[in-house]
């Protein structure tokens, strides 16, 4: 089967035992997917392998499906054996999760993702106790949306209410979150060698950066994708070395890269792995205009951290805690994992509050800072012995629309799709005023448009299909990009 075999499952126990060498960055294409399915034993074994090929096929846009690279893990899990009882209710929560998030979380549901990583208010135990199993449907799927399934499990896995087909859910989630970690450091490992071999610098932020370092266990905190940062002037070497080094680049519009001056675009690894690979840490430009980072400051105040057992570079903590505070405002997504990043940085900052806060003002971005402290202490509890300056001025308004916001879409309820919630969250600027004024417009937006193409935008990253007679001729191509290119090193 290609060099992938089954590894044997310990008698007497529920739980596969799965080979170490599985999780080494490689690779089957889907034909070679295929053939290995065909000799599974059992049709539930088959037949969830099938569906999450199908779900895998649909996550690569505009590759033939036979090109589609699919993780040596995903295939190891099923010819492990799943079980006929988890094989339905595993399919399910990965469709949802390829699919996107798009149930509206019950009161109960938010209620608990929120106590299994708060400081203050009732513990999970409190709020679980006296419900019925059904309540807890979906709460597998809803910890994953908010990236803290390895919270949630340790959490509620002791309640005896809690139906097993959850239990079994959120267990293989923190299984999945382990996994995707431990590939993660294999693939620093391969960049650091591409990259440094070029003498490009780089930084990894968010993900494994955040989980290990920060939240103290990897299985905590789930992550989906890497991100590195390369400065402007070296970004177009450092995709071309990694080209080179066998990663897939799948962009289709250079012009609309260019036209926008997107922050960053997509990378395939040879493992499968996305890579969001990053010249500013704002990817549009309305977004970051009123921001001044210093691009070439977060190269010269870098740090190294330990992920696993090798040493990385990343942002300062500095930089570290105001990023995560901005991108947890003017993300599309309102998560709770970004609360935890910020609680944990600040509790454990050097500098202490007023250093990061005077750091926030370097960056013009004091006030999504403070608003995403305010927030996190609403939604999750304050972090120790931080306590922010009350809003003056225009600023007061703008502290009092974010408490409006939070009463009628709590964080803990957001599903991704679109709320009064991630409107304010996503209109912060600079200041209070101007942060009022763009959400009187986006508001005025949003009423215009009509419902049914709300959630329709182009990627952030020009990765969309195009049609084979519209395609731009190679020479064009390359001209386009090494456009882009060029535009972007004049941004350094």
């Amino acid at each position: 089967m290609h060099g992938l075999e089954a590894p044997p499952v310990e008698q007497g126990r529920s739980e596969r035992k799965v080979d170490e060498r599985l999780y080494a960055p490689e690779h089957l294409t889907a034909l070679q997917t295929t053939q290995a399915l065909g000799t599974c034993p059992r049709r539930s074994e088959r037949a969830v392998g099938q569906g999450l090929l199908w779900m895998l096929d649909r996550g690569h846009v505009g590759r033939p499906p036979d090109r589609v690279a699919v993780p040596r893990v995903y295939v190891a899990e099923v010819l492990c054996g799943v079980r006929a009882g988890e094989a339905g209710a595993i399919l399910r929560c990965r469709r949802s999760a390829f699919e996107g998030a798009g149930m509206a979380f019950a009161r109960q549901i938010g209620a608990l993702l929120r106590a299994s990583v708060a400081t203050d208010g009732p513990s999970a135990v409190e709020v679980a106790s006296g419900l019925p199993g059904r309540a807890f449907e979906g709460l597998a799927h809803s910890a994953r949306f908010h990236g803290i399934p390895g919270y949630v499990y340790r959490a509620v896995a002791g309640f005896d209410q809690l139906p097993s087909s959850e239990r079994v859910l959120l267990a293989q989630l923190r299984r999945e979150t382990v996994r995707r970690h431990l590939r993660a450091i294999g693939d620093l490992r391969f960049l650091a060698g591409v990259l440094d071999g070029g003498g490009i610098p780089w930084l990894v932020f968010k993900g494994p950066a955040l989980a290990g370092p920060v939240h103290g266990s990897p299985e905590l905190r789930f992550y989906r994708d890497l991100d590195l940062l390369i400065p402007p002037a070296r970004f177009g070497d450092a995709v071309r070395r990694l080209e080179e080094a066998g990663c897939q680049v799948p962009v289709h519009d250079w012009t609309y890269l260019r036209e926008g001056l997107k922050g960053e675009i997509d990378v395939f690894m040879p493992s499968g792995t996305h890579l969001d690979l990053h010249w500013h840490l704002v990817n549009e430009i309305p977004t970051r205009q009123p921001y001044t980072i210093d691009l070439e400051g977060l190269f010269e105040r870098r740090r190294e951290i330990t992920v696993g057992t090798d040493r990385f570079p990343t942002l300062s903590h500095s930089d570290t805690a105001v990023y995560v505070a901005l991108h947890a405002m003017l993300s599309p997504t309102q998560r709770l994992v970004g609360m935890k990043d910020l609680q944990l940085l600040l509790e454990g900052t050097d500098s202490g509050f007023e250093g990061l806060l005077t750091h926030a003002r370097a960056w013009r971005a004091e006030l999504p800072f403070l608003t995403a402290v305010r927030q996190m202490g609403r939604t999750i509890g304050p972090a120790a012995g931080v306590a922010p300056p009350p809003p003056v001025g225009g600023d007061r308004t703008w502290e009092l629309v974010c408490r409006i916001a939070g009463r009628v879409s709590p964080l803990e309820r957001q599903d991704g799709s679109p709320s009064f919630g991630r409107l304010v969250s996503r209109s912060v600027r600079d200041d209070g005023r101007s942060s009022l004024a763009l959400l009187a417009r986006n508001a005025g937006i949003v009423m215009r448009t009509p419902s049914k193409v709300r959630g329709r935008r182009r990627g952030a990253s020009g990765t969309e299909p195009v049609l084979a007679d519209r395609a731009p001729a190679p020479a064009v191509l390359d001209s386009q990009r090494e456009a882009y290119f060029s535009a972007v090193a004049g941004q350094g």
